[in-house]
């Protein structure tokens, strides 16, 4: 989203995201970046131009080590568990302020079902999210918006991510705080499960 060196592809939607904000952010919105995108200018000289929007940085530093050390370092927003997607830096910073009941819901990481590889050992994965559920396609994952990642990656990833989930669940009921799972069939087993119904 920030980074200079990635496919060109990257550039044009990461513009157009941002000029999105930026255009129709009509109430007040604090947008939550990594620290390491404030040393790249382009986005934000498209976002100040909305006095709505405030920038809050966090820090991606990946932690691990025993639990009083770990919670230390979140507690202090020193960094979180490793952020291999979305879902760890929005549950940390839900924590961070101070919400004592965390609802996760379209959460279906359901990944494992939808990876595969080709007969050129191409590792292919379908993302599919709600607005693009049926028209979703097999793609390469990529390293970094560049490279492709092989079998052994991907799969080193989802490992990170699933523990990850289990070092919040940790950290959130050492301060008093819940994560709760609504998402129907989801794949995350670390967090306590509830039905909308």
């Amino acid at each position: 989203m920030w980074i200079d060196d990635v496919d060109a592809v990257h550039i044009r939607n990461r513009t157009a995201i941002f000029e999105a904000i930026a255009n129709k952010t009509q109430w007040p919105l604090v947008f939550f970046i990594p620290f390491a995108a404030r040393r790249h200018s382009f986005w934000q000289d498209i976002l100040k131009k909305n006095r709505h929007i405030r920038i809050a940085y966090y820090n991606t530093t990946p932690i691990e080590g025993s639990r009083s050390f770990v919670h230390f370092c979140f507690r202090h927003q020193l960094g979180m568990p490793r952020p291999h997607n979305v879902l760890i830096p929005s549950i940390m910073m839900a924590l961070h302020l101070q919400y004592q009941r965390i609802y996760l819901a379209g959460t279906d990481h359901s990944w494992l079902k939808d990876l595969w590889v080709s007969d050129n050992n191409q590792v292919l994965l379908t993302q599919k999210h709600f607005y693009d559920e049926h028209t979703a396609r097999a793609e390469p994952m990529q390293k970094l918006g560049r490279d492709q990642r092989k079998l052994h990656e991907v799969l080193t990833k989802f490992m990170h991510t699933f523990s990850g989930y289990f070092v919040l669940r940790d950290y959130a009921e050492s301060i008093d705080a819940k994560i709760i799972n609504i998402t129907p069939a989801s794949y995350i087993d670390a967090f306590e499960r509830m039905k909308l119904s």
